[in-house]
């Protein structure tokens, strides 16, 4: 994700004329025009409509503009959270989950440099579970959904897990996301798309690997139990189990990267029996309960929000 370019598109969408746009942002005409197009061929979708007049955003504009924003004003929280540490030179370890899409690392470390450009960051991977003996400085990791119970009231609401405070550590959660199946079209249009699960269990199947999960037992809305398969690969890495579906080589079960795409996911998966076979977990934050109101802490909240707004349709 290029983040001047999402702050091009919003000067257009604002100004609708290109020659404002452009000189909003002291980019040459051909420079705006060319990296708009880009846009659009990343989205799939069209943006805007080209009049004599200037330009007039179609509705998938206006909701990139709109995300866009919430995105730009969450990197500007972000930043001024970094400065406020003032740890020149400082090597910031951040632990993430294995498969998060690879948009919210540029992101988050892009945001970090422009800040400080002197902060040196580590970065690890966990398979999702949180381990409160790490000693990195942030820790994105899984969680279960939210699940719904009744009030004394007879009401509902929700119980997240974990809660907000465990084991020395302030826990928040930044976003539900879903996980399915998905191939990509040549595959598709190689192999037939199927439409029930019998179908399904004649192609080749790609697994992203969960603790705790039977890889084995697809989650079904249909069938309770789920769906007894013999994948060809099973990996707690989702980048690998969509990398190995982008190359035609079967239906993958994985999680969702449905972040604001610009030109990092030029093609992307369609998705399979989406509606009969889906789960869903949550994404949180971590950071020492200690930290909570310090600059640390600050900066947690700040890095949740950011990657929070940069999903399409966080709940």
């Amino acid at each position: 994700m290029d983040l001047d370019a999402l702050r091009a598109f919003i000067a257009l969408a604002d100004t609708g004329s290109f020659s404002q746009a452009a000189r909003s942002v002291d980019w040459a005409l051909s420079t705006l025009k060319k990296r708009v197009d880009e846009l659009e061929t990343s989205n799939g979708v069209e943006l805007l409509r080209r009049a004599a007049d200037g330009v007039r955003m179609t509705r998938a504009g206006e909701l990139l503009a709109d995300k866009g924003r919430a995105v730009l004003r969450e990197s500007k929280t972000v930043i001024d959270a970094v400065r406020a540490l003032e740890l020149s030179n400082k090597l910031i370890t951040i632990e993430l989950p294995l498969g998060l899409p690879p948009t919210v690392e540029q992101v988050a470390h892009r945001t970090f440099r422009k800040a400080v450009p002197s902060l040196r960051f580590r970065v690890r991977y966990n398979t999702g579970t949180f381990d409160p003996t790490t000693d990195a400085s942030f820790v994105l990791h899984l969680g279960p959904v939210a699940k719904r119970t009744e009030a004394s009231e007879g009401g509902a609401h929700s119980d997240s897990q974990p809660p907000p405070s465990m084991d020395g550590w302030l826990h928040t959660r930044v976003a539900k996301m879903n996980i399915g199946l998905a191939a990509s079209k040549s595959y598709l249009d190689a192999h037939g798309t199927p439409q029930t699960l019998d179908a399904l269990l004649g192609h080749d199947l790609l697994v992203w690997e969960r603790v705790g999960i039977d890889p084995m037992l697809l989650p079904c809305q249909s069938r309770p139990e789920g769906l007894k398969i013999v994948p060809v690969l099973v990996s707690p890495s989702a980048n690998l189990i969509r990398r190995f579906a982008q190359a035609d080589d079967g239906i993958a079960f994985l999680p969702s990267s449905r972040v604001l795409r610009f030109v990092d996911e030029k093609d992307p998966l369609v998705r399979v029996l989406e509606r009969e076979v889906v789960d869903h977990f949550e994404l949180w934050m971590a950071v020492h309960s200690s930290d909570r109101t310090g600059s640390l802490g600050a900066l947690g909240q700040a890095l949740a929000r950011l990657i929070k707004s940069m999903y399409v349709a966080p709940a």
